[in-house]
């Protein structure tokens, strides 16, 4: 579980980034590829981002995503908003946590990886 959890608190930091140069705020989170099929992952993403998490019924959509690039160029569909009534969620994962609670795990996250950026070789 320590490595799940370790993958939604990145994907927190560099969300808060993006947030800091981009001054936008997050509103959900569309999740693909080997993790997301962990249910316990995509629900601490959701307490930790206090954020929606979506995972789409096909989650492998790497090979999917040039397939529809291929067909866009071919004509099979004619813009992206016809290929995202294709792209159907299967879950979203809504904050369950108390905040409070989920402000205080993350900063103990922060202060772990502070102590261990000037790790001695």
């Amino acid at each position: 579980m320590q490595a799940l959890e370790a993958i939604a608190y990145q994907v927190k930091d560099v969300l808060n980034v993006m947030k800091e140069n981009e001054a936008s705020e997050i509103k959900l989170l569309r999740v693909d590829g080997g993790a997301s099929v962990s249910n316990v992952m995509l629900q601490f993403q959701a307490d930790i981002l206090r954020v929606n998490v979506i995972r789409p019924k096909i989650i492998e959509t790497t090979a999917l995503g040039a397939a529809f690039l291929a067909g866009l160029q071919m004509g099979i569909w004619q813009n992206k908003e016809e290929i995202s009534r294709i792209c159907i969620p299967e879950r979203t994962f809504t904050a369950q946590m108390d905040l409070e609670y989920s402000n205080k795990i993350y900063k103990g996250w922060k202060k772990a990886v502070s102590r261990s950026l000037n790790w001695a070789e």
